[in-house]
């Protein structure tokens, strides 16, 4: 987790860290291809998550290979942007279970795995 990545780390020890800016890139590489995935199937969601486009961006950017990427701007997202994105994705998963629960209809939570 990202939060896990750069705790203690202050904006100059992350940048002198390697292995920190790898493990916070992956994430949000990782990050960025499900908000696009989830965008492509369930825009409205993303919608309602505060800096979905701008982490979407960071991560779609650096899967791309985009060296240029401001380290600057990825600490900064990983400091401020990514907290209140995880935030706003629980919330937005509550909701729907709640809303789910109210309904006869099987939660997406609940379904039988393809797989089985």
């Amino acid at each position: 987790m990202i939060a896990d990545d750069i705790a203690g780390l202050t904006p100059v020890t992350y940048l002198a860290d390697a292995k920190a800016r790898v493990s916070v890139e992956r994430e949000f590489r990782t990050i960025g291809d499900s908000l696009a995935c989830l965008a492509r199937i369930a825009p409205e969601l993303v919608r309602r998550m505060p800096d979905a486009a701008q982490v979407t961006r960071i991560g779609t950017d650096l899967a791309g290979g985009q060296r240029d990427t401001d380290l600057s701007m990825i600490w900064e997202a990983a400091v401020n942007r990514v907290p209140e994105l995880r935030r706003s994705a629980m919330a937005l998963l509550a909701e729907m279970e709640a809303a789910a629960s109210h309904s006869d209809a099987p939660s997406p939570f609940e379904l039988p795995s393809p797989f089985d």
